[in-house]
């Protein structure tokens, strides 16, 4: 028998049991004392609320309904494992139960269960349990298909053991509904001999700690080891050596093929060829890995060389070509011409011209016999040479002439 928790100590042994707590307005004060005693308690009773949904059961059990007014509960534990706190007086939860049970469980000496309630609610030796015991009721559906997640079932522990701890109590002072009174089969879905095995044994352990079950208990260490002698780490096994190539592939020589076709697609594999003609050292039996090199690179192909270009046996001069002409009859004409420089042409061209002049001012000469007379004819000539130069000048008329009548383009210009 003890005296009810306050509500300042009641939330504060529950936070130190680490439970996730949520405190609805006016809790402190909504209970139904007026209408009975609160205590002395004895323990805490467990329900399940044959509803769903965290809002709607906690508004449930706040305001109860007609026939039963709220509170229904201290505390509603949702599928997430949070405790609402309504109350923190007298509350409608237990109602009438067995007073054998309610000896036991002051006593705290029963086995594994309480005796069976021959009493209920209403009838004449029914004890009442509202102002006995603090209710927890748990959100679910009560028919035995309803889950029990994990985080709820350890709110349930939680808070049962922290008011176990407030007050002093062992785990035989948490039941259920139905074992207190002959009418009623809350909870459902778990049983309460494995919950009061889950209290008790975390009230072994610190609050606010995880349960120490023998499952969650690690194994004492090992003492280490005393330093033994200093030894140095085993080295790597190496590979074993790949076998020697026999010396009678070593030494194989492939026929020889014409020169035409050496390096033809015809010889196959151009790149022995290459090796071949390389200094080798002399096989030896001794040197497996430059062996096995040598053999690598006579598998490896070889890209064959491009022989470069004469241009000189064109008739070309030797040197990059920046811009070559179509060959055509004309081209091919002016490429077997030989070269002539520059002042052989100039030479050329203006004996070319002495000679046109003089030969239009030969007639002049020998029919004339006075300078006088022959001085229009004189200036004709002239002209006609210089009309001649200008029009050996036309490009039109460069082309037509031979290579060596024509004079050097301007440069910059083809």
């Amino acid at each position: 028998m003890a005296t009810p928790l306050t509500a300042d100590r009641l939330l504060a042994a529950l936070r130190a049991e680490g439970v996730a707590v949520v405190e609805h307005p006016g809790w402190r004060t909504h209970h139904r004392n007026h209408k009975g005693a609160w205590g002395p308690v004895n323990g805490v009773m467990i329900h399940h609320t044959v509803s769903s949904g965290s809002a709607a059961s906690v508004a449930l059990c706040r305001n109860g309904y007609a026939s039963l007014p709220g509170p229904l509960c201290h505390g509603v534990i949702d599928k997430a494992g949070t405790v609402h706190l309504i109350s923190a007086g007298r509350a409608n939860h237990a109602g009438g139960g067995d007073p054998a049970v309610l000896a036991r469980v002051v006593a705290e000496d029963y086995g594994d269960r309480p005796p069976a309630p021959r009493a209920h609610d209403g009838s004449a030796r029914a004890v009442d349990g509202n102002a006995r015991f603090y209710g927890l009721e748990c959100v679910n559906l009560g028919d035995g298909k309803d889950p029990w997640p994990a985080a709820q079932l350890e709110a349930i522990e939680r808070a049962s053991a922290a008011l176990c701890r407030a007050h002093g109590w062992t785990a035989r002072s948490v039941i259920g509904h139905a074992e207190w009174s002959a009418a009623k089969i809350d909870p459902r879905g778990f049983t309460m001999p494995s919950m009061r095995t889950r209290i008790a044994t975390r009230l072994t352990a610190t609050p606010g700690n995880p349960r120490s079950s023998p499952r969650s208990r690690r194994p004492p260490r090992s003492p280490p080891r005393p330093p033994g002698p200093a030894t140095n780490p085993p080295a790597p096994a190496r590979p074993p050596p790949l076998p020697a190539l026999p010396r009678r592939l070593l030494l194989h020589r492939p026929p020889q093929l014409p020169r035409r076709h050496r390096h033809g697609p015809e010889a196959g594999r151009r790149g022995l060829w290459s090796v071949r003609r390389r200094a080798r050292p002399p096989m030896d039996r001794g040197r497996p890995a430059l062996v096995r090199r040598l053999a690598a690179q006579a598998r490896l192909p070889r890209r064959r060389r491009r022989r470069p270009a004469r241009p000189h046996l064109l008739g070309r001069p030797e040197g990059p070509v920046h811009h070559q002409e179509p060959v055509t009859p004309r081209t091919r004409d002016r490429m077997e011409e030989p070269a002539m420089s520059d002042a052989a042409r100039r030479t050329a061209r203006t004996v070319l011209q002495t000679a046109l002049a003089l030969a239009v001012l030969l007639p002049a000469l020998v029919d004339a016999s006075g300078v006088p007379a022959t001085l229009p004819r004189v200036a004709g000539a002239l002209a006609v040479a210089g009309a001649v130069t200008r029009v050996m000048a036309v490009p039109g008329v460069q082309a037509l002439l031979p290579r060596w009548l024509r004079t050097e383009p301007p440069e910059g210009r083809p």
